[in-house]
C-alpha cells in the first residue's frame, strides 16, 4: 500500500491514527492481563504502575481540558501530551508483560 502524503498534516492525522490503535490494543490486552492475573490470584506487579500512569494520563487530559483549554499557545502541551503517551505504551510493552 503506497501512501501519498500532501502534507505535515496528513503525516500527523496517520501517526495519530496509529497512536489511538496501538492505545486502544494496548489497553484492552491490560485489562484482559490484569483480570486473568486477578482470577488467578498472582500479584499485579507492573500492571499496578501502568494503570496508575493511565489514570494520571487520563486525569492529566480532563483537568487541561478543563481548566487550561482556553489558553492560547498551548502547542508545547500537546507535544508533551503526546510523547507521554508513547512512554506508557514503551513502558507496558517492556515492563507489563512480566
Amino acid at each position: 500500500m503506497v501512501l501519498l502524503m500532501s502534507s505535515n498534516d496528513d503525516l500527523l492525522i496517520l501517526v495519530l491514527m496509529a497512536q489511538f490503535v496501538v492505545g486502544a490494543i494496548q489497553l484492552v490486552l491490560a485489562l484482559i492481563q490484569t483480570i486473568v492475573r486477578l482470577n488467578q490470584q498472582k500479584p499485579l506487579g507492573n500492571l499496578k504502575t501502568y494503570w496508575s500512569l493511565v489514570g494520571i494520563y487520563f486525569l492529566g487530559g480532563l483537568f487541561t481540558w478543563a481548566i487550561v483549554s482556553q489558553i492560547h499557545g498551548l502547542d508545547m502541551l500537546g507535544w508533551a501530551w503526546f510523547f507521554s503517551a508513547w512512554s506508557i505504551a514503551v513502558y507496558y510493552i517492556v515492563k507489563g508483560w512480566r
